[in-house]
């Protein structure tokens, strides 16, 4: 097994066009994987789910979850651009992504691996395509599942977030997504928090079977367009802290398949934009747990959303109104005025 825990590995693997199904997705497997003893779990007819390796599995009952797949349109090679003052990837031409969702985490569970770290490591397939890779895993291999405490994703745009929600509920507990921000934060360049505005990863398909299911941020921005970039460094130190981190002392408070004991709404990506972008008000409505690990708190919000600001909405770049699409595809309010304000 070749050595390259640094950049020149992740420039490799960003060059690999990979939609679900494709060649590119089988060419990363045999170039990047060879030499790691790895297991492909399959559907009943066949279908390829995960790749997964298991670093001393009688240690540990932590998953760790990334994606092989991307939103290219074809398989192939393309041309990653290195930026060395700002220590970012980045694309040029202007088709299809830089593929750091996930390359990012593919890297850097590979090098968790290096290192010995103990866990079950799940490279899924088809997460682009709906997550269906995982919902295979659940679906056929639910036992195997069932044996994890935790679940972590290493597949969170931007540099800061502990994922408390995905999909449409609650995937971990606060005091686990406290704990895990406040493990990172001792490490240098970390600044995590708690943050209830996911979208969706494999590990939300898996809150059946596991208790504590999470996404962590990993350096990218602008992810599924021509303007995504890698923050290498964030990146870099992430790795550090991931190798280094105590998995296993974790608090394990949500039970598998638990309900959101607040019942409140999943509200605080669209309440962050609404405050920072007028496009909707905001009011507070409970606090659950309090939070002093870096000046952020675990409130959680409900949005009263008074409509949009267009011109707010026009004067955002392709990458930046894609991330707002994002970050409110959980609210038909907030999306349905967008549009009854561009259509009338």
């Amino acid at each position: 097994m070749t050595d390259m825990t640094d950049r020149a590995r992740l420039h490799s693997i960003l060059q690999y066009c990979r939609p679900h199904g494709s060649s590119g997705v089988s060419d990363l497997v045999r170039d990047v994987f060879a030499g790691y003893d790895y297991e492909i779990f399959n559907s009943p007819s066949g279908e390829p789910l995960a790749l997964i390796i298991e670093v001393d599995p009688h240690l540990t009952s932590t998953l760790f979850s990334s994606h092989l797949d991307t939103v290219h349109a074809k398989a192939g090679r393309q041309q990653v651009f290195w930026d060395e003052d700002l220590a970012l990837f980045y694309k040029e031409d202007e088709a299809g992504c830089l593929g750091a969702d996930d390359g990012a985490g593919v890297w850097l569970m590979l090098n968790m691996v290096d290192a010995g770290v103990p866990g079950h490591y799940f490279f899924h397939y088809g997460e682009e395509r709906g997550g269906v890779g995982s919902r295979g895993m659940s679906s056929y291999h639910s036992r195997y599942l069932s044996r994890f405490q935790r679940a972590i994703a290493f597949d969170r745009r931007g540099t800061g977030d502990v994922i408390t929600h995905q999909a449409a509920g609650r995937c971990c507990s606060d005091e686990f997504a406290v704990a895990l921000s406040s493990a990172l934060n001792k490490f240098d360049g970390m600044r995590y928090k708690p943050c209830s505005g996911g979208i969706f990863t494999d590990t939300a398909n898996y809150i059946y079977e596991i208790g504590e299911c999470t996404n962590l941020s990993c350096g990218y921005q602008d992810e599924h367009s021509k303007d995504e970039v890698l923050d290498f460094e964030h990146l870099s130190a992430m790795r550090l802290a991931c190798i280094n981190l105590s998995w296993e002392d974790l608090p394990s408070v949500r039970a598998p398949g638990e309900e959101d004991p607040d019942a409140v709404g999943w509200n605080l990506a669209s309440a962050r934009w609404g405050s920072q972008h007028n496009l909707g008000s905001v009011k507070k409505v409970s606090a659950p747990i309090s939070w002093d690990g870096g000046g952020t708190d675990l409130s959680l919000w409900e949005d009263e959303y008074v409509g949009p600001d267009m011109n707010d909405l026009r004067s955002m770049t392709y990458g930046g109104l894609h991330q707002w699409v994002q970050d409110n595809l959980h609210d038909p309010d907030i999306l349905t005025d967008v549009l009854w304000a561009a259509l009338s």
